[in-house]
């Protein structure tokens, strides 16, 4: 197995001494992003969480869209789950919402921490962030109705409730 050894790395943004005589190995098949000055990981992980509770959201829209169509959800699924809207939320999340298993692997309640950091940090910087105002109603509604320990797939839950349908 190959691997990058680093030693003695300092670090520095603009006057900031940021990393001081870092040793690092790296094995074959690890990668780590260095993404700015102190901060900018939370920022990244904030922004991650926000394009995953977009992504959670419109899967549990379109989902409970095609069962009201008619369409049986694990057929749909076999048949998306290659092409363009295929990701890692949808590998891990549809199988547990078709099985209507909500014990969590990731709690909502967790995911609406960075959602409101989110919306926080937007306010500071002067600008909007609708599509994550849109998670934030619905992890507000879960919240409302006791549903906030369970997991992300869950979030399905608030477009069943609006179409009348239970995906599974």
């Amino acid at each position: 197995m190959s691997k990058i050894e680093l030693t003695h790395i300092d670090k520095y943004y603009g006057k900031n001494h940021v990393l001081k005589d870092l040793n690092l190995t790296i094995e074959d098949g690890d990668f780590m992003t260095l993404l700015g000055p102190s901060g900018c990981g939370s920022t990244a992980k904030v922004a991650n969480n926000m394009m995953v509770g977009i992504h959670l959201c419109a899967m549990g829209e379109a989902f409970a869209f095609a069962k009201k169509a008619g369409l049986d959800p694990q057929t749909l699924f076999d048949a998306i789950k290659g092409g363009f809207a295929q990701s890692a939320v949808m590998d891990g999340k549809v199988p547990k919402l078709l099985s209507r298993d909500f014990s969590a692997s990731a709690r909502i309640a967790v995911h609406l921490k960075d959602i409101n950091n989110a919306m926080d940090v937007a306010a500071h910087l002067g600008v909007e962030l609708p599509m994550t105002e849109i998670v934030k109603e619905q992890m507000d509604w879960m919240d409302a109705r006791g549903m906030i320990d369970e997991d992300q797939c869950a979030l399905a839950k608030y477009y069943e409730d609006a179409m009348g349908v239970e995906i599974k």
